[in-house]
C-alpha cells in the first residue's frame, strides 16, 4: 500500500517536474495509472476497531450526564421565581 501511495504521488507530480510545457497528449495514460493505484490503496483492510473502547463510552456518558445536571442547576438559578402576590 505504501508503494502504491508513493508511485501515485510520483505520477501526479511528474508534470510539475518537467522543464517547460508538459505534453499531456503523449502521456495520456496517467489518469488510468493513478486510478489503478487508487484501487490498490482501497483494497487494504482497516486496522481501526469498529467500536470505541468501553471505558471511553462510559466516560463520555458520565461527562454528558454531569454537564446536563449542571445546566439544569444553572437554569434553575437563572429562572425567575413565580410570584403569585
Amino acid at each position: 500500500m505504501l508503494d502504491a501511495h508513493t508511485e501515485a504521488g510520483f505520477l501526479v507530480g511528474l508534470p510539475f517536474a518537467a522543464d517547460g510545457v508538459y505534453d499531456f497528449a503523449t502521456h495520456g495514460d496517467k489518469t488510468r495509472q493513478v486510478a489503478r493505484l487508487g484501487a490498490i490503496m482501497l483494497q487494504v483492510t482497516r486496522f481501526v476497531p469498529c467500536c470505541p473502547p468501553l471505558l471511553a463510552v462510559v466516560s463520555l456518558k458520565k461527562c454528558i450526564l454531569r454537564l446536563r445536571s449542571a445546566s439544569y442547576a444553572i437554569y434553575a438559578l437563572a429562572a425567575p421565581a413565580d410570584s403569585t402576590a
